[in-house]
């Protein structure tokens, strides 16, 4: 039996009791409160063009949760969330730079790298809101019919200084039964998670250090030891949304809808966790000048500068990003219609969505005390669009065949090239010749599934088989030569979101349902 105390901040300690010879184990305790009242209809007849419709409501909710971690034997003398969760000195395994004396075995629940730590919170909220619709002309030349939706709410976070407000006005516009136009415009509030409050994890990451090399030479990449830690003061992301969207049903060919939107979406205070390339490449490629703060230079001399320190540890708290932004269409188009290619009865469905990202970028704006520090700075604008992860193009197109019990279905996913990393290759010129392809090709999967349906005893039966990748298409093998050894020796297969890893896979199965 062993007894363990881990400090929690200003709060009592926690006290946890187990059988050390069982599996290591995390037990999460969550309470959550929860109380609503809402109300909605009709409030006035109107003036013709139908009834104005309103809703209102309140919640309060209060929530918490304690976080207990099994711990080695003698407890964990570092369960303080003022100590750093990390491992301690290793000289074996290049760790460096974590401070001595109490905090030296550095984890917050001593076994190395475990990211499961010790961890309490708690918040209460209240929210209310109302919203209206309402009809204003209808059956007139060139309206069909016209409403204006209105939506208002006030929320109160524990722990914030300030209520928050979040908003929204709508038009939808029905010109015929054919077409009918629809925009928004609406202020979005989010706060912060409990996760994004209060989680403190540890661990280690793998950066470039262009300080000790601007050129970003494979022997300037190594691993360091990381830290991270929830923020309970985070502020709220506020997010000013635009839309304008079409929704288009011809009478001359029936089954057929197309749907396309535009949006134009800024969110302020962005609530994110950096990463360990973020904040190199953010620091000394992209010119973000607060994201240096995270770099703690704790270790030995630079074997390729001698004048600077390796990096010892290296920070990923969540921040409030100065702005996010993102400008787009999303389209649908979807085409049902019945055939008689096998003696009638049956039916053929065609769906196509997709995206097109014309615009993905971040802000970093200088604040009071960086400006006083330099006049000269300027915000610096970050777009991501077209690199890996943001592809400017994606899109899905699914067939469905029906015929009685019989169901087949091929799916077809699109997705654009991308550039592996915006800051090699990419404009045609490079500094790093060993760095042979930095373009993600774009790619097509395939998969197709079968489905019959059988009643036996009672019952369905459905009996049905699925490929994936029917045309096999390979992982695309990313990196090769000098830049494959950052990855330790190998190269990277499969790391964007057009890539399948394993190849063309069958599956065959059955299940089985009847009403008891």
């Amino acid at each position: 039996q062993i007894h363990a105390e881990g400090a929690m901040g200003t709060e009592d300690p926690l006290v946890y009791d187990y059988v050390s010879s069982g599996p290591k184990v995390r037990v999460v305790d969550i309470d959550q409160k929860v109380y609503d009242i809402r109300a909605n209809g009709e409030i006035f007849e109107g003036w013709g063009a139908g009834p104005i419709m309103m809703g209102l409501g309140y919640g309060y909710r209060e929530e918490s949760f304690t976080q207990q971690v099994q711990v080695g034997p003698g407890g964990n003398i570092n369960a303080d969330p003022a100590f750093l969760p990390v491992m301690a000195n290793n000289a074996a395994l290049g760790i460096r730079g974590v401070p001595g004396g109490n905090m030296a075995s550095g984890n917050l629940v001593e076994i190395q790298f475990s990211n499961v730590p010790h961890a309490r919170g708690a918040q209460d909220v209240q929210e209310a809101y109302m919203e209206f619709l309402v009809p204003l002309i209808a059956d007139v030349p060139a309206i069909k019919q016209m409403n204006v939706s209105l939506a208002g709410r006030w929320a109160d976070y524990d722990g914030l200084d300030n209520a928050i407000y979040s908003w929204k006005t709508g038009l939808s516009w029905s010109i015929t039964d054919e077409i009918r136009l629809r925009s928004t415009y609406s202020q979005d509030v989010r706060a912060a998670t409990m996760a994004e409050k209060f989680d403190r994890t540890g661990g280690i990451a793998t950066v470039t250090d262009y300080l000790e090399d601007p050129t970003g030479g494979a022997d300037s990449r190594y691993g360091v030891t990381r830290f991270s830690a929830g923020s309970p003061d985070i502020q709220p992301e506020e997010a000013h949304t635009k839309t304008f969207g079409l929704i288009y049903r011809p009478d001359w060919l029936k089954g057929f809808a197309l749907s396309a939107d535009w949006y134009d979406v800024e969110i302020e205070d962005n609530i994110n966790q950096l990463t360990g390339p973020e904040v190199t490449e953010g620091c000394y490629l992209d010119g973000i000048t607060s994201y240096c703060q995270y770099i703690i230079r704790g270790a030995g001399p630079s074997d390729i500068n001698p004048d600077i320190n390796r990096i010892s540890l290296i920070g990923l708290p969540y921040i409030n990003q100065d702005a996010v932004g993102a400008k787009g269409v999303d389209f649908e188009m979807t085409y049902r219609r019945d055939v008689d290619w096998l003696g009638g009865g049956e039916t053929i469905n065609l769906r196509l969505v997709g995206s097109y990202l014309s615009d993905r970028y971040d802000l970093d704006i200088p604040d009071a005390i960086e400006l006083q520090r330099d006049p000269t700075l300027e915000t610096v604008k970050t777009e991501y669009q077209g690199a890996s992860g943001f592809p400017e193009w994606t899109g899905v197109l699914t067939g469905t065949y029906r015929r009685g019990p019989l169901r087949l279905t091929a799916t077809a996913r699109y997705t654009d090239e991308m550039i592996v990393n915006r800051n090699r290759n990419w404009s045609g010129t490079s500094t790093r010749w060993d760095y042979p392809d930095n373009i993600i090709d774009a790619r097509i999967i395939v998969n197709a599934r079968a489905n019959y349906m059988f009643e036996v005893f009672g019952g369905f039966l459905d009996v049905y088989g699925l490929v994936n990748n029917v045309f096999d298409k390979w992982p695309e093998q990313m990196d090769t030569g000098e830049f494959a050894a950052w990855f330790g020796g190998d190269p990277g297969y499969g790391t964007a979101p057009n890539q399948d890893r394993r190849g063309r896979i069958y599956t065959f199965g059955l299940t089985y349902e009847r009403e008891m």
